[in-house]
């Protein structure tokens, strides 16, 4: 039995009418076992002897079904994950002051692998590194000083 922890963007328990139980049968119907979703996200961690690829087809399509979503999930396995801690991905971080850092779990690896770094056009953004189907990156808050980020906060909150 190996344990995993399913990533899956824009699933959100509550939206859509998923709810948790919903979200957790979903895995139970997929061969997942264990399964524990935390605070009101899409990610699930849970066990299962079946391979990883084989568990994301199965969710996603599980998960159109009861939530009417058509998202990838990404699935690693918590060793992976404690690799990928232990390897500091973020230990020389590029580019200046960070906001946050931040790691997008990919379904795939990207084919043609894409000239790094990549800005966003704000310039709030910038992916430093991918490894295999992880990638790294950092924000940034444009126009704030990030020794008064209260002040920021309330800005952003007034302009709402």
């Amino acid at each position: 039995m190996t344990w995993y922890v399913a990533f899956i963007r824009n699933v959100m328990v509550g939206r859509r009418g998923l709810t948790r139980d919903a979200l957790l049968d979903a895995f139970a119907d997929c061969g997942a076992s264990n399964a524990r979703s935390f605070l009101a996200t899409g990610n699930v961690a849970f066990s299962s002897e079946q391979p990883a690829p084989h568990l994301s087809r199965q969710l996603a399509l599980a998960l159109t079904r009861v939530a009417d979503v058509d998202e990838p999930v990404c699935i690693r396995s918590v060793s992976a994950l404690a690799r990928l801690q232990a390897s500091d991905p973020f230990a020389v971080t590029p580019l200046g002051a960070v906001h946050e850092r931040c790691v997008t779990f990919l379904p795939r690896s990207p084919r043609p692998m894409p000239e790094l770094p990549i800005r966003g056009a704000r310039g709030d953004v910038d992916i430093f590194a991918i490894s295999s189907k992880d990638a790294f990156g950092v924000t940034r808050l444009v126009g704030a000083d990030p020794d008064n980020l209260g002040q920021y906060s309330r800005d952003c909150s007034a302009r709402r």
